[in-house]
């Protein structure tokens, strides 16, 4: 008797500790996600006061720089031709 008045009591116990499962790990990813993005932080003004009207709005983003590799071309070498080599390409043979 005493197991089984045990199970009935945790399984009470899991019943109300999990009734509101499902809300609280969709709060807890909508709050994760808030402090990810950023959000209720201060927002920062890089624009000049000296700007009265913005019309436009400009990013500007930091990169690692960007390189062209450089490619080392090796031309062939001309081929020595004689005037029988030229006449033999002139009729395709």
């Amino acid at each position: 008797y005493d197991g089984v008045a045990e199970l009935r009591d945790g399984t009470k116990e899991l019943r109300e500790e999990t009734a509101t499962l499902d809300t609280d790990i969709i709060d807890g990813i909508k709050e994760k996600f808030d402090e990810l993005m950023g959000k209720g932080m201060p927002t920062h003004s890089f624009t000049s006061d000296k700007n009265g009207e913005i019309t436009a709005v400009q990013f500007v983003m930091r990169t690692e720089g960007i390189s062209i590799p450089k490619v080392e071309t090796v031309l062939p070498e001309p081929e020595k031709t004689t005037l029988w080599n030229k006449l033999l390409k002139l009729f395709g043979l």
